[in-house]
């Protein structure tokens, strides 16, 4: 617009050689004016001016009027200026230019364009919903429902031996790295570790949002107090696994979409364990920075496992990825093999320092920290578990009686 009027004086003077000159003075003059009409929108109270102008949308009248008015009339002086006209006749040459850049602007509004289809109320929702499921009706409401089902499912602990109990939470919906993570976690563990029953995934993924609870800070807290109240606390073995992006101040991303939910950082995550009422814990954090989980969660009875230190950064993110740097290493090639929580970091060290020199990243420098009566009692759950499969082994050859051998 400001082009076309600054074109269409300079045609009507038989100057257009400073078609360009003119367009720039009055843009540049544009800036000063669109931050003072802000500044003034903010400034004055819409309310009182509403009510000045009879009820009428006295911000809308300030923005959608004044600015166009007030670069107008610049656009106008400018031009005079510009020419070295004389007062009248060059005031009265500059009402095209005031015209040409008011009359415009003031319907479509110098926020609009031209070039854009007019906005649609029914599009936009339904793009957002793409974005963000979660804000759709049905699947606001299949939540609770989920949650709910979710808790309902878990199976108390028995006197006789020690079980593990399994909750994975993927907490950014942005990379599916996160969401792929936990399911084969959890699938693992329902494998490897007879968790069926007991074990619960927290999720925020698109792909997820009609079955399974979303990850967030609350979720996270009803889940660990109702495995609280199912658990052995003298026996069983709460393994919780926590994936997604991590900030240098040590908070775990969990959002969903552009829904922020509150981070978690070490001090909740600690304060929702103690209120569980879970004794034995196992942590593994993968995420940047997540060794600043380690001295805040420290007690006798926690290991903790970390993707990288403190002040590193960890491997792997991004929504093509079946798992991270740390999440191959340490499910796929370590914990796959061995059911020692702290063998597999042992198995998985190495192969991630490995990866991060062949792909050139800086290492990540993963954490361990094992406390004295978690040590202990993941041994005795390693010794049961064999003892079991020796059990079972020995069973099945008795049933199946001594081999034969046929010749023919």
């Amino acid at each position: 617009m400001i082009l076309f009027a600054a074109w269409a004086v300079c045609a009507l003077l038989k100057k257009t050689e400073a078609t360009l000159a003119l367009a720039v003075a009055i843009c540049a003059m544009s800036i000063p004016i669109e931050t003072g009409s802000a500044i003034l929108l903010k400034i004055m109270d819409s309310r009182v001016l509403s009510a000045a102008f009879g009820g009428f949308d006295g911000s809308y009248l300030l923005y959608q009027n004044l600015a166009p008015a007030w670069l107008g009339m610049a656009a106008a002086v400018a031009g005079w200026r510009f020419f070295a006209l004389p007062p009248k006749p060059g005031l009265a040459a500059m009402l095209p230019a005031f015209l040409l850049v008011w009359a415009p602007l003031s319907q479509i509004g110098t926020w609009g364009s031209l070039w854009t289809k007019p906005y649609n109320q029914e599009s936009y929702e339904q793009a957002e919903l793409q974005r963000n499921p979660l804000r759709g009706e049905r699947a606001f409401y299949s939540q609770q429902r989920a949650l709910d089902k979710a808790l309902a499912s878990l199976v108390p602990g028995s006197p006789e031996a020690a079980h593990v109990y399994f909750v994975g939470v993927a907490g950014d919906s942005h990379q599916d790295v996160f969401m792929k993570e936990v399911h084969y976690a959890a699938g693992l563990f329902k494998a490897h570790f007879d968790t069926v029953g007991r074990s619960i995934m927290l999720i925020n993924n698109a792909k997820t949002v009609l079955d399974t609870p979303i990850a967030s800070v609350t979720s996270l807290g009803l889940a660990l107090k109702q495995m609280g109240k199912v658990m052995n606390p003298e026996k069983d073995i709460l393994f919780l696994y926590l994936t997604a992006h991590g900030s240098k101040t040590h908070r775990l991303s969990l959002s969903f979409g552009d829904m922020r939910f509150e981070a978690l950082d070490p001090p909740t995550l600690r304060r929702l364990l103690d209120d569980a009422r879970i004794k034995r814990r196992v942590v593994v954090v993968s995420a940047c920075y997540s060794g600043g989980f380690i001295e805040p969660l420290k007690d006798p009875d926690t290991l903790i496992i970390t993707a990288s230190a403190a002040d590193r950064t960890s491997h792997g993110c991004s929504n093509e990825a079946d798992f991270t740097f740390f999440g191959r290493a340490y499910f796929q090639d370590g914990l796959r093999k061995t059911d020692s929580f702290i063998e597999a970091f042992n198995i998985a060290m190495p192969l991630i320092a490995s990866r991060e020199t062949r792909d050139d990243y800086s290492p990540a420098d993963p954490q361990i920290y094992v406390g004295t009566g978690i040590g202990a009692a993941i041994d005795q759950y390693v010794e049961q578990r064999k003892a079991r499969d020796r059990a079972d082994e020995k069973g099945l050859r008795k049933l199946s009686g001594p081999a034969r051998v046929y010749t023919q």
